[in-house]
């Protein structure tokens, strides 16, 4: 019996190994294989009711098993192009081979945000991460001393969207206002470093460059998830008149050579009343990512605020009731309201406001600089003609993306097409 079992050993392994070559090249290979492993299930069978036989049937159940298993494993690993485009659902990069039609779909109109030119009129800080690692408990008082490892500088706020414009291959060019000092200095070189231009630059000797600095502690696990933000600290002051007046000049002169308007309001003093008014004078398409005053910017293409504002806009909670209403109040032609964790609602004139889910959720490290993501790819998606409810989709898939990084951050092509296989696709949107 146990010789007889290993004679069927061999010869299922080198009806294995044979098949291997050419079972790739037979189209019915699942059918075939399932059809020899019963086949070999019923030999294995009539070795146990008479073991007479076993000699004879052994050898014959065990090598069908084989073989069969090979030849359906084998003979499915080779579908057609079509087929093999159905099964594979696992993200690719933007330039890879489709996998799947809606994988394409996703692909297609990511490309499409691509090509634009962004005019981003706002307040720019310079933002500081100072990295260290816990020493000791001070002795002049009940704190913590940090042993600094790591420094580093990013253009900040207003150069947020401008940097995600960029990165999904359309151009940015901001109208904002740095002081003649060395955080000015830092600021343009990251400018530069991003590839934001700063033909709307103004610099000014009577301004001081705003600072946000960051204070991370690490822990000596190291990485992403071991440094958490301890203390932040701002040096602001107030904008000079002239720089104000100075930069709804600038929007005024390259607005024309733009696709549209993206105004960041962080309340520093550049998104002036004479600023909003040049934009709305140029003709082109206006989104505002507001922090103020929601009745300023009224008659805009698109408004997007957070849900903080939105409840106090309309005095309750029910934003799926109130949105809707503050959408006409403001006359703005789209409304969108972010959720956080709990996606976004879009109000754009339909019956049914449209609720984009967040995506992966559950993932999230640091928020900051979600908002001037979302606020970029939902601008690029105006210009491109999506629908505001597709480019939803697409900014929340880009959001996921810099919230499971460290500070402000940008979402690349590719990682938006990976993010939006993970996206609930269970809310129909008509597209």
């Amino acid at each position: 019996m146990a010789r007889a079992i290993g004679y069927g050993i061999g010869a299922g392994a080198v009806g294995s190994i044979i098949y291997a070559f050419v079972g790739a090249f037979i189209p019915l290979g699942p059918l075939i294989g399932f059809a020899i492993v019963g086949f070999g299930v019923g030999q294995a069978v009539s070795v146990a009711e008479n073991r007479k036989r076993a000699r004879e049937l052994a050898p014959i159940a065990v090598a069908c098993l084989f073989v069969g298993y090979e030849t359906r494993t084998c003979g499915g690993a080779a579908p057609t192009p079509d087929v093999a485009r159905a099964v594979d659902r696992r993200p690719a990069g933007v330039d890879a081979r489709p996998v799947s039609v809606q994988s394409q779909t996703d692909r297609d109109d990511v490309h499409r945000l691509a090509g634009r030119r962004v005019l981003v009129v706002g307040d720019l800080v310079l933002d500081e991460y100072v990295t260290g690692r816990p020493a000791r408990i001070s002795r002049e008082a009940p704190v913590l001393i940090l042993d600094v490892v790591e420094r580093e500088d990013r253009a900040g706020s207003a150069a947020n969207p401008a940097a995600n414009v960029t990165a999904l291959g359309s151009q940015a060019t901001v109208v904002g206002v740095v002081g003649c000092d060395p955080a000015g200095g830092r600021l343009e070189d990251g400018l530069r470093r991003l590839g934001v231009g700063d033909q709307g630059l103004i610099r000014s000797r009577e301004a001081v460059t705003p600072t946000k600095t960051r204070i991370l502690a690490q822990g000596f696990t190291g990485g992403l998830y071991g440094r958490q933000q301890v203390l932040r600290l701002d040096e602001t002051s107030r904008l000079p008149t002239g720089a104000a007046t100075a930069c709804a000049e600038h929007v005024a002169r390259l607005a024309p050579n733009c696709n549209a308007i993206l105004i960041s309001d962080y309340r520093g003093g550049v998104v002036s009343e004479a600023t909003i008014t040049a934009a709305r004078t140029s003709g082109r398409p206006i989104a505002v990512d507001s922090q103020g005053d929601l009745r300023r910017f009224g008659q805009v293409d698109l408004l997007k605020i957070n849900q903080a504002e939105a409840q106090a806009a309309v005095g309750h909670a029910d934003m799926r009731g109130g949105g809707e209403q503050l959408r006409r109040e403001l006359g703005a032609r789209v409304l969108v309201i972010t959720l956080g964790a709990d996606g976004m609602l879009v109000f754009d004139g339909l019956d049914e406001p449209g609720h984009v889910p967040a995506v992966r959720a559950t993932e999230v490290f640091d928020v900051t600089g979600a908002g001037d993501t979302v606020i970029a790819v939902l601008t690029l998606g105006l210009i491109a003609g999506l629908s505001t409810r597709r480019s939803a989709e697409l900014a929340s898939a880009a959001a996921s993306v810099v919230v499971r990084r460290l500070g402000v951050a940008v979402a690349t092509p590719d990682e938006i097409v990976e993010a939006l296989s993970f996206l609930p696709r269970g809310d129909p949107f008509g597209r």
